[in-house]
């Protein structure tokens, strides 16, 4: 309720970090990537933080959401790709989900990995910098995403009760019909 972001230890429930810097609205989502060196969360400031999670300083901070963030993954296979799905109930959502890249030994500066750019997916010229990709294909909120360990494929779902999967460097996505009443994670 602070506003603050913590790391707790399991063992004994004791707080072993606060992150550097207050968040003005709810947190909804976290991950770790996968060396649990880096952390990223999102919420109801349509934003995605990423934080280094030795230190608590915050690395990168990605504005681009026009709605709640209600989950982030990291890609395990490629330091500094980091997916972030929005939505709200009522208002003012596109329902996207962005696909982030960004250089996570260098506070904020980008990296423009090649077969990222060059993949169906995403396309270097039609979104900002920071940002890599806008995928628009969730008629309702986004649920959850998440990449194998392989970090081959991004698999998104959504209140519209479907899940895609999507190639990372692969051109096109495929649709697996959804549960009543919307996926959630």
């Amino acid at each position: 309720v602070d506003g603050t972001v913590k790391l707790w230890a399991t063992r004994d429930g004791r707080c072993v970090r606060t992150l550097a810097e207050r968040i003005k609205a709810k947190i909804w989502c976290c991950a770790f990537d996968a060396t649990g060196e880096l952390l990223a969360s999102g919420g109801a400031e349509c934003a995605v933080r990423v934080w280094k999670v030795s230190d608590g300083t915050l690395l990168a901070t990605f504005r681009e959401h026009k709605g709640v963030v209600r989950a982030v993954a990291f890609n395990p296979s490629m330091p500094g790709m980091v997916a972030s799905g929005e939505g709200n109930l009522t208002w003012g959502s596109d329902n996207s989900i962005r696909v982030w890249l960004f250089d996570p030994a260098s506070t904020g500066s980008v990296d423009n990995h090649p077969s990222i750019i060059d993949s169906g997916l995403l396309d270097a010229n039609a979104v900002p910098t920071e940002c890599k990709a806008i995928v628009l294909a969730h008629s309702k909120m986004i649920t959850s995403l998440a990449f194998p360990p392989d970090g081959s494929v991004l698999v998104s779902a959504s209140r519209d009760c479907s899940v895609r999967i999507w190639g990372v460097g692969a051109p096109a996505a495929q649709g697996i019909a959804g549960q009543r009443g919307g996926a959630a994670s």
